[in-house]
């Protein structure tokens, strides 16, 4: 007859086991840990990308579309320097206000107040220049970083 052997574990072994077990759990509470702050920090790149290509593409379109003889102004309100578009009846102004890229569309004879305006994007300042019929739009994006949007108008004044 064969006795059954009985295995002889050394008590060190279940604290080894157990060990094993909470390096493991440790670990993939870091590895969690980390991807959370990377994916943080690439969705905070991506939303600030986004807002830069809106409010280029933004001031960029709204020059395009009013691209006739006199009704792209540079204007100096309470809000700072603003661009203002006409077109008919209705003004549109783009300007920045509390930290955002603002635009008030005003009808004819309304009075300009910033606060009317509806955002567009994160900004945190603009500066415009108008010489001759070159447009240069200086925006500065919610991190402190320069956007430079150069504009040539295609009509001259006193053309249609």
């Amino acid at each position: 007859m064969q006795r059954a052997q009985k295995s002889k574990s050394h008590p060190i072994a279940g604290a080894a086991v157990f060990l094993l077990i909470a390096v493991f759990a440790i670990m993939s509470m870091l590895t969690v840990s980390f991807s959370v702050q990377a994916y943080s920090s690439v969705q905070a790149d991506l939303s600030l990308s986004a807002d830069v290509r809106l409010m280029t593409g933004y001031i960029t379109a709204k020059l395009r579309a009013g691209d006739t003889a006199g009704a792209i102004q540079v204007l100096e309100t309470d809000a700072g320097p603003a661009l203002s578009i006409s077109s008919g009846d209705l003004t549109s102004v783009i300007y920045v206000y509390d930290g955002k890229l603002t635009e008030d569309i005003l009808d004819e004879g309304d009075e300009f107040d910033p606060e009317n305006g509806v955002a567009i994007a994160s900004a945190s300042s603009m500066h415009i220049e108008k010489e001759g019929q070159l447009i240069r739009v200086n925006l500065v994006d919610a991190e402190g970083s320069n956007h430079l949007i150069q504009y040539y108008l295609h009509t001259q004044e006193g053309q249609p």
